[in-house]
C-alpha cells in the first residue's frame, strides 16, 4: 500500500458517494454520449416548449391548443401565395395588408359586381331594342352609354341625314342657306342704319337700270325722270348731311337688288330645305345655332358606329322621336351605373397592374374578380378560424408566427409520443412520460455517470462494486462512511509527511512508493549520517547554477555523466559557439560573405575601370572632332573660320595674336579645346571677357608667382594646383 493509493481510493469513495441511483447499463456500455445528446436535445426541447407555451397563453384560449396548427399554417400561406398575385401589389405590398383589408376588398368587389351585372344586363335589353352593337367591357359599356346619351338627345335628322353621301352635302347647304339668311341681315341692318324703312318699297329695279343706262351723260340733269329718282332716294336718307351723288344711289339699289336675289335663292331652295332639314327649318325663323348643335350631336353619333351603317332600330327611334324614349331612358339610367368614376379606379386598385380591366370582357372580368372574393373570403375564414381564440387583434404575420409555435408545441408532443418506448428503455425512472420530464436530473445523472466511467476506466472496478453502487443506496452510504475514516487517517499523518517528503527532491516518486520501503529508506539514511556534509556542498553548487539560468546544462551533466574536468570548457565551447550564431545573424554581408566571391569582384572592378578610362579617351576623341567646323565651307569675311582662313593666307600685315585670338574665342577653343600657356602668356593673349575655361591646372606651381596666377585663376571654374612645397621660389633671373 502506497500513499499514492490511498489517495486513490479517497478518489473513488468521493464519486462513488455521490451516486444518483442510474441504470447499470449507463456504465457498462462504451459510450453515453448519444444518451447526453438525447437529453440535451429534449432538454432544449423543453425549454422552447415551455417557452411558446407561455407566450400563446397570454394571447389564445385553451381551444386554441386544439387547433391543427401545421394543416391551419400551410393553408394560410397556400392561400395568401395564391391571392397575392391576383391583387395589386402596389396597394397591397405586404401580407399583413391582405388580410387587414380583406373584408373592406370583398365587399367593394361585391358592390363593383353588382354594378357591372346591371349594366350588363341594361346593356343587353338596349341591344335587343335598339340592335346596337357593343364590346361586352366596361370601356364598351361606358362607349354605349356615351352613344345612347346622344342618341336620347334626339338631334331630329331627317331621312336624308342618314345617307352618307348626303350628309356632307345637307351641312354644306345648311350652311349655304345660314349665310344667305346672314347677309340679308347684314345688308338689311346697313340700309336701315342709313334710310328710312321705305326704302324697301320702292321700284329699285327700273330705277337702277334707269341709272346704267339713262343717266350716264351729264345731261341727265335736264331730265325730269332723273330729278324725280334722285329726291326720292334723298328724301329717305336719314341723314342728309352725308356725301349724297348717283354713286351712292347706285351703291344703295345694289344692295336692295343684292337683297331680292337673296330671296329668290331662299324661295326657290325652300322645299328642299324643308325637306332636308325637316323641322329644324323654319324659314328666318330657323335656329341656326340650334341646327348646328344637332348636326354635331349626329356627326358624334355617327362617328360611334366607327362608319358602320346606323342600325335601323336607331334611325327609327331618331326620326319618329317619342315612340319608347322614356324605356330607353330608364335603360340608360341603369347603364350609367358604369361611369362611376370609383368603379375603374377601385378595379385598378385591387386588381393587379397588367390586369387591362376596361377592355377586359365583362364576363372574363366578373369571374376574375368572382375568383378574387372567393379567394379571399376563404382566406379570411382561415384567419378568422385562429383570431378568434385570441384576447387581442392580431395581423398576419403575428398569426402566422404564432401558428409556427404551437405548431413546434404539437411537434414536440408528437415527438415524445412516438419515442415514448425507446425514452422509458434509456432513461428508466428518470422519465415521466411527457416533455416535463426533469431533463436536468438526467443530465447530471449523465454526467456523474460519465465521471463514473472514467474512474473505472482508469481503476478498472469490480462489477460487484459498480452495480452496488448504481443501485443500492445504502451501499452508497457505507462507502462514504468508509470515505470519512479514512481521510482522517490521512489528514492526521498529513503534516509529520510534508515535512518528510520535502526533505526530497523525488516527492512524486516517494508518493508512489511502498510504505513499507519507505520505512526501510528512512533506517538507511540514520545509519549513513557521515556522507551528508558532501550530499549539501553538491545541492548547494546545483542550486547556484540553476539561479545563474544554467538549469539546462546542469540537467545534461547529471544525465550524461560528463567528467568533471571536461564541465568548464564544454561549456566556455558551447557558449561561445551559440554567441556567433546569435550576433553574425544581425549582419548579412558578414554572413554571406565568401572571400572567394570578393576577390572576383574586385578582379572584374579592375578590368572595367581600365576599360572605362579607355572608352573615355576615345569618347572625348569623338566629341572633339564631332565638334570641329567644316573648312571647305563657305564662309562670311567677318566669320572666325573666314578671318582665320584671312589670316592664314596673308604674307604681311598679320593681325597680332591678342587681336586675333579676340576675334576668334569659338573657333580657337574649338580646335584646340586645351591650351598649354605659362600665366603670363595666358594675361597676354587671351581676352578675359571672351575666355573662360572649365579647368585650370598649375603644374610646378612653386615657379609661380601668385600675381602672375591670378589671371588664369580668374579665367577657370576650377583649379588645380600641383607643386612641392619643399622647392625654392621662383628666381627672377630663371
Amino acid at each position: 500500500m502506497t500513499l499514492a493509493a490511498t489517495e486513490d481510493i479517497l478518489e473513488i469513495f468521493d464519486i462513488s458517494e455521490k451516486s444518483p441511483g442510474i441504470p447499470i447499463q449507463w456504465i457498462t456500455t462504451e459510450d453515453i454520449t448519444p444518451l447526453i445528446q438525447q437529453a440535451e436535445k429534449y432538454l432544449a426541447m423543453k425549454k422552447e416548449y415551455e417557452d411558446y407555451q407561455s407566450e400563446l397563453d397570454k394571447i389564445y384560449d385553451n381551444d386554441y391548443f386544439n387547433l391543427q396548427a401545421e394543416n391551419i399554417k400551410s393553408l394560410l400561406l397556400s392561400r395568401v401565395a395564391t391571392v397575392k398575385p391576383i391583387l395589386n401589389e402596389d396597394s397591397f405590398p405586404s401580407d399583413n395588408d391582405i388580410l387587414r383589408f380583406a373584408k373592406s376588398i370583398i365587399n367593394e368587389l361585391a358592390s363593383i359586381c353588382g354594378k357591372i351585372e346591371a349594366a350588363s344586363a341594361a346593356a343587353e335589353s338596349i341591344f335587343e331594342t335598339l340592335k346596337i352593337p357593343y364590346k361586352r367591357s366596361i370601356m364598351g359599356l361606358e362607349a354605349l352609354h356615351t352613344l345612347l346619351s346622344l342618341i336620347l338627345l334626339n338631334p331630329g335628322p331627317t331621312e336624308a341625314w342618314f345617307d352618307p353621301g348626303k350628309y356632307n352635302a345637307i351641312k354644306k347647304l345648311s350652311e349655304e342657306a345660314k349665310n344667305k339668311y346672314d347677309q340679308i341681315n347684314n345688308l338689311t341692318t346697313s340700309i336701315s342704319s342709313r334710310f328710312d324703312k321705305e326704302i324697301f318699297d320702292i321700284d329699285y329695279s327700273s330705277m337702277l337700270k334707269r341709272f346704267k343706262i339713262e343717266y350716264t351723260t351729264w345731261f341727265k340733269v335736264f331730265k325730269r325722270s332723273y330729278r324725280t329718282d334722285k329726291k326720292q332716294i334723298r328724301v329717305l336718307m336719314k341723314d342728309n348731311s352725308q356725301k349724297f351723288d348717283d354713286q351712292t344711289i347706285i351703291s344703295v339699289l345694289n344692295e336692295l337688288k343684292e337683297i331680292s336675289d337673296i330671296h329668290s335663292w331662299l324661295n326657290e331652295n325652300e322645299k328642299i330645305l324643308t325637306q332636308l332639314l325637316g323641322s329644324h327649318y323654319l324659314g328666318k325663323m330657323t335656329d341656326w345655332g340650334l341646327l348646328d348643335q344637332s348636326f354635331k350631336q349626329f356627326s358624334s353619333i355617327l362617328n360611334c358606329f366607327s362608319g358602320e351603317p346606323i342600325p335601323v332600330s336607331v334611325k327609327n327611334f331618331l326620326v319618329d322621336g317619342e315612340a319608347n324614349y322614356q324605356d330607353i331612358k330608364t335603360r340608360h339610367e341603369k347603364l350609367g351605373i358604369i361611369k362611376d368614376p370609383d368603379l375603374v379606379l377601385t378595379l385598378q386598385r385591387i386588381l393587379p397592374s397588367t390586369s387591362d380591366c376596361k377592355n377586359l370582357d365583362v364576363s372574363v372580368l366578373l369571374e376574375m374578380v368572382t375568383g378574387v372574393m372567393n379567394s379571399l373570403q376563404v382566406l379570411d375564414g382561415l384567419f378568422t378560424e385562429v383570431t378568434k381564440h385570441s384576447h387581442k387583434e392580431l395581423s398576419y404575420d403575428e398569426v402566422i408566427d404564432d401558428l409556427s409555435k404551437l405548431e413546434i408545441i404539437q411537434i414536440i408532443d408528437r415527438t415524445i409520443n412516438k419515442e415514448s418506448d425507446n425514452l422509458k428503455e434509456n432513461f428508466q425512472s428518470f422519465f415521466n412520460g411527457s416533455i416535463q420530464t426533469d431533463w436536468g436530473s438526467i443530465l447530471g445523472a449523465l454526467s456523474w455517470a460519465g465521471d463514473f466511467k472514467k474512474l473505472h476506466e482508469k481503476y478498472l472496478l469490480p462489477q460487484n462494486f459498480i452495480a452496488r453502487i448504481c443501485s443500492d443506496s445504502s451501499y452508497v452510504a457505507e462507502v462514504s462512511s468508509y470515505k470519512k475514516i479514512l481521510k482522517d487517517s490521512l489528514n492526521h499523518i498529513q503534516k509529520e509527511w510534508r515535512w518528510f517528503a520535502n526533505l526530497f527532491d523525488n516527492v512524486e516518486e516517494l508518493q508512489r512508493t511502498d510504505l513499507t520501503s519507505i520505512l526501510l529508506k528512512i533506517s538507511k539514511c540514520l545509519n549513513n549520517i557521515s556522507s551528508l556534509e558532501e550530499w549539501i556542498d553538491f545541492r548547494s553548487i546545483r542550486d547556484e547554477c540553476k539561479k545563474e539560468g544554467l538549469s539546462e546544462y546542469v540537467q545534461k551533466v547529471e544525465e550524461l555523466k560528463i567528467d568533471k574536468d571536461l564541465i568548464v570548457g564544454t561549456f566556455l565551447k558551447r557558449f561561445y559557439r551559440l554567441w556567433v550564431d546569435s550576433v553574425i545573424s544581425k549582419f548579412p554581408a558578414v554572413n554571406s560573405f565568401r572571400s572567394r566571391s570578393h576577390d572576383e569582384i574586385i578582379r572584374e572592378f579592375n578590368r572595367l575601370d581600365i576599360t572605362q578610362l579607355s572608352l573615355a579617351r576615345t569618347r572625348i576623341k569623338e566629341r572633339l572632332v564631332s565638334r570641329l567646323p567644316d573648312l571647305n565651307m563657305a564662309t562670311m569675311a567677318m566669320d572666325e573660320i573666314g578671318i582665320l582662313k584671312r589670316e592664314l593666307g596673308k604674307q604681311r600685315k598679320i593681325l597680332p595674336l591678342r587681336r586675333l585670338f579676340k576675334a576668334i574665342p569659338n573657333l580657337l577653343l574649338t580646335l584646340k579645346p586645351c591650351l598649354m600657356m605659362s600665366p603670363l602668356s595666358v594675361s597676354l593673349f587671351l581676352d578675359a571677357e571672351n575666355y573662360n575655361f572649365d579647368v585650370v591646372i598649375f603644374d610646378e606651381a612653386s615657379q609661380v608667382c601668385t600675381e602672375d596666377a591670378i589671371g588664369a585663376i580668374m579665367r577657370g571654374k576650377q583649379v588645380i594646383i600641383a607643386g612641392d612645397n619643399k622647392q625654392l621660389p621662383p628666381v627672377e633671373s630663371v
